[in-house]
């Protein structure tokens, strides 16, 4: 059972990374789930599948690929992909972890493969000769396979994250590939990308749209994020772009697959520690999809599915509202009792280097409530707990975006809130979020040092 009205995580288990694969308009969402035992990663699991059309409502299939016993290379079963053949033969390339094999001569991460004639039933083949860490790298860090037919040189390539031990830097984590002809028989191919920004590079991700290829890594050691590079179709070095990520700290492990003529990111928003606006975020917690977009430049953006939006079937229109504020706070309610699952849409416009706000969850009483800032003047998004007394109410280190606020545009602006989880985008730029408390049900705008108007505003609601 779905804890989740809209945005997805089965009841009693905490999601992790998402390996999703599309077949016939359906998408087939290969998940870990963590009972979270005596904390997160310590109870061992395999594979689970959630299936889904519409990325509203979902089929829960159970575990699909079961972890091995305590003596296996699989007692976990870590991320990996799935990829189909031109035989029409689905394969899961996954990650086989022990932790008791640390400090021996086994690795602790090796890859190893499944098969499947309808992605529901699969049996294991075991560890896949030739994949296993090579010499200079960090058996212990070798994970997260994901396969694709490479057209331009007739093979099919393999990645996953590493980290090179030869360096003698922290910062040492890369992308590898294998490459094979048949899937079955494998060749080192050596670094694809070893910027030396990372600890490590988790969950590789590749694709090309239009005269561009684009690679997706999620990293650890910097801002805990899904963030990607973009290169040439032609080749070329790895570019940075000017706004390398698709959202904040508080979603990570994102991958993509395209179907139906859209490419959607998958990725989870984390729980935080006892339940508390005040924790640290955790290992695992609720999937939230984005559809990827591509800009006129080639860079990427992310915004809300279409046929989450059409979730809601009725939306109240609110008269456009103006604030002009020089040197004071001004506040104007927009609803009074959003109840836990609620969407706001409309458009923003900034005139000056002012801050505008979007409250929910309020408590007009008690003035208490949790707000999105978007900051003209500091040409950033963030999240956070107003007040902020005593200091600190709710640890939101790196649930930021940056943003270029240009004076007198509008923007599109949606708030989507289902329970303990946001996820607010303007225009193509998304910042997801935890709360861990509800003070009220007041939605309310607000700005301060400029003038903002907010038009086109509505409330849709369930």
């Amino acid at each position: 059972m779905n804890q989740y009205q809209l945005f997805y995580q089965e009841k009693g288990y905490y999601i992790g990374d998402i390996m999703p694969f599309e077949k016939d308009g359906v998408f087939y969402l290969f998940q870990l789930r963590d009972e979270r035992g005596k904390g997160p990663i310590t109870s061992p699991f395999g594979w689970a599948l959630t299936t889904t059309t519409d990325f509203v409502h979902y089929e829960d299939r159970g575990t699909v690929i079961p972890h091995g016993d305590r003596d296996d290379h699989d007692y976990f079963l870590f991320s990996g992909s799935v990829f189909e053949d031109r035989n029409g033969l689905f394969h899961a390339f996954y990650t086989g972890f022990n932790p008791t094999f640390r400090g021996t001569d086994r690795p602790s991460q090796i890859t190893m493969h499944a098969e499947s004639h309808d992605l529901l039933n699969w049996t294991k083949t075991g560890v896949v000769p030739g994949l296993e860490p090579q010499p200079g790298y960090n058996p212990d860090d070798w994970r997260d396979p994901f396969v694709e037919w490479d057209e331009a040189n007739n093979e099919y390539r393999l990645y996953l994250g590493a980290r090179d031990m030869t360096s003698g830097d922290a910062l040492n984590g890369c992308t590898v590939y294998f490459a094979s002809d048949d899937l079955v028989h494998f060749r080192f191919g050596g670094k694809l990308y070893a910027p030396g920004m990372y600890t490590m590079h988790e969950m590789p991700d590749l694709f090309s749209v239009g005269n561009w290829r684009y690679l997706i890594i999620s990293e650890y050691s910097d801002r805990n994020r899904t963030v990607y590079r973009m290169q040439r179709a032609s080749g070329g070095p790895w570019l940075i772009p000017q706004d390398d990520c698709f959202d904040g700290r508080a979603y990570y492990a994102a991958r993509t697959f395209a179907g139906e003529g859209k490419r959607i990111l998958f990725g989870w928003v984390p729980t935080r520690k006892a339940d508390m606006d005040t924790g640290d975020f955790e290992w695992g917690g609720t999937i939230v999809p984005h559809e990827v977009v591509q800009r006129s430049d080639g860079m990427l953006g992310v915004r809300m599915p279409d046929s989450m939006r059409k979730a809601f079937p009725v939306s109240r229109e609110i008269s456009p509202v103006k604030i002009g504020t020089r040197d004071a706070m001004q506040y104007v309610s927009i609803d009074g009792e959003t109840g836990s699952l609620f969407m706001l849409e409309g458009r923003i416009c900034l005139d000056g280097t002012g801050t505008a706000y979007i409250r929910f969850y309020a408590n007009p009483e008690s003035g208490e409530g949790y707000q999105y800032v978007l900051s003209a003047r500091e040409q950033r998004i963030w999240f956070e707990k107003s007040p902020n007394s005593p200091w600190f109410q709710c640890l939101n280190i790196g649930v930021d975006r940056v943003f270029c606020f240009e004076t007198d545009k509008e923007y599109d602006i949606r708030l989507l809130v289902d329970g303990s989880v946001a996820v607010l985008y303007v225009d193509d730029v998304a910042l997801s979020t935890r709360m861990c408390s509800k003070f009220g049900g007041s939605l309310q705008v607000a700005a301060c040092g400029c003038t903002a108007t907010f038009t086109g505003l509505s409330v849709s609601k369930q």
